[in-house]
């Protein structure tokens, strides 16, 4: 059966990870034979076509009032059998909206009142409860999911569930095959992120410093606010000959599939999508062991590659065990993963809300 399905997404333009795991979902479902439709909500360049309705405003009044205007525009043509809200701003926008059970709502944090003053507190605390009560709530990881209903004891949602973020085996390889120049003739190890302060590359310097290795370099794929930071210690440890600051890429998937070894060094994780992408390239890949995201990905015998984070002298011992011997990544590490494995939670989910309408129907 051919399936109507919406996906409401942040602008295309932004470089977090949510709009390439709406894109991979969505793209396979398409390929499937179902009618996709995406909604990108905020300033863009983007526009419009048959099944693409840029939400090109970031003023909310102005997003809820297209919103509502192209949903109903959509809607008249043939009814939508789900619709997937993606973040903060989408679940806001379309619980103003008649849409009914046919509904997901995907949460990307395990906490609502993140950063969130006295004041935004007491407020989100009336508003939540009006926009997730009664509605199907997804998280992208089980740790995430389990914070979430123990900290938000007040919600009482219709359902909730884990729908990981998922990964196209054969796009990425396609991707991976794109010609590079890399800024090393060398063996290198590599991290992907944002240069932040969340994001601790400072921790993989400081690690790779120790490594006795001396003929293997490190380039750090990524831009941000800690790049001069970053670059002061790099120059600190005397790795400048050693380490690579070759900023943000469209595709970093050659630059990961050509590493040694992925190093993921980040203090707080909600999924941790290259982590993922690392073992799909067959990369070996160490990561933080922080509370949600990374631990659910690298399982089995992959999970002795989970270091404390901080622990720069475990890290450096790993990244040695790593370069000598690393277990082999198999089709159970990430099958759970793959696009086909999510797109049919997507479909199974249609089905049930059906078959719930239909008892009551009964």
């Amino acid at each position: 059966m051919r399936y109507k399905i919406g996906f409401f997404l942040p602008a295309l333009e932004s470089k977090g990870g949510v709009v390439v795991s709406v894109q991979t979902i969505a793209n396979h479902l398409k390929e499937l034979g179902h009618e996709v439709h995406l909604f990108p909500i905020g300033k863009t360049t983007t526009k419009e076509t048959p099944f693409l309705h840029p939400i090109n405003s970031n003023y909310k009044s102005k997003q809820l009032q297209l919103v509502k205007k192209l949903y109903a525009k959509e809607s008249a043509k043939r009814k939508f059998d789900l619709l997937v809200s993606n973040h903060l701003i989408s679940n806001y926008i379309l619980h103003h909206l008649d849409v009914g059970d046919q509904h997901l709502m995907v949460l990307r944090q395990p906490s609502l009142l993140k950063h969130a003053n006295v004041l935004s507190k007491i407020k989100k605390r009336i508003l939540f409860p009006k926009i997730y009560n009664h509605k199907n709530i997804v998280m992208i990881s089980q740790c995430l999911l389990d914070d979430f209903l123990t900290k938000h004891p007040y919600l009482k949602p219709k359902s909730s569930r884990v729908i990981y973020n998922s990964y196209d085996p054969e796009l990425l390889d396609i991707k991976a095959k794109e010609k590079i120049n890399l800024p090393t003739e060398k063996e290198y190890i590599i991290s992907v992120g944002r240069f932040t302060k969340t994001k601790n590359q400072s921790m993989l310097i400081h690690a790779f410093e120790k490594v006795s290795n001396k003929n293997i370099d490190l380039i750090l794929l990524g831009d941000g606010k800690e790049t001069h930071s970053l670059k002061i210690l790099v120059n600190k440890l005397n790795l400048n000959e050693r380490v690579h600051f070759i900023g943000w890429k469209k595709n970093p998937y050659p630059y990961i599939k050509h590493a040694k070894l992925l190093v993921h060094t980040s203090k707080s994780e909600t999924f941790g999508r290259v982590v993922l992408e690392g073992l799909a390239l067959n990369t070996p890949v160490i990561s933080t062991d922080i509370k949600c995201g990374p631990n659910e990905i690298l399982t089995d015998e992959l999970k002795d590659f989970l270091v404390p984070l901080n622990d720069i002298s475990l890290l450096t011992e790993k990244i040695e065990l790593a370069l000598k011997h690393y277990p082999a990544i198999e089709s159970k590490h990430l099958e759970k993963f793959k696009v086909d494995s999510i797109a049919q939670v997507y479909i199974d989910f249609i089905k049930e809300m059906a078959h719930y309408h239909d008892e009551c129907l009964k």
